[in-house]
């Protein structure tokens, strides 16, 4: 109704889809965006597991500061 067209409120499903994933795994929403977005363009289909901000909020805390 509000999104102004089918796209639009599909892609903004999905943006608010991964702000809540992000939300229930305690994870910054925009530092996962961030951190994520530069490593698709290098990912593999087997490394996008690793990418769920599930995946990604265990291997952050691994990561050295």
């Amino acid at each position: 109704m509000f999104a102004g067209s089918t796209g639009g409120a599909h892609a903004a499903a999905t943006l608010f889809s991964i702000v809540a994933s992000c939300e229930l795994a305690g994870v910054d929403p925009f530092a996962y965006m961030r951190d994520v977005l530069s490593l698709l363009p290098h990912a593999t289909p087997a490394d996008l597991k690793t990418l769920t901000p599930m995946a990604w909020a265990a291997d952050f805390a691994e990561r050295p500061a």
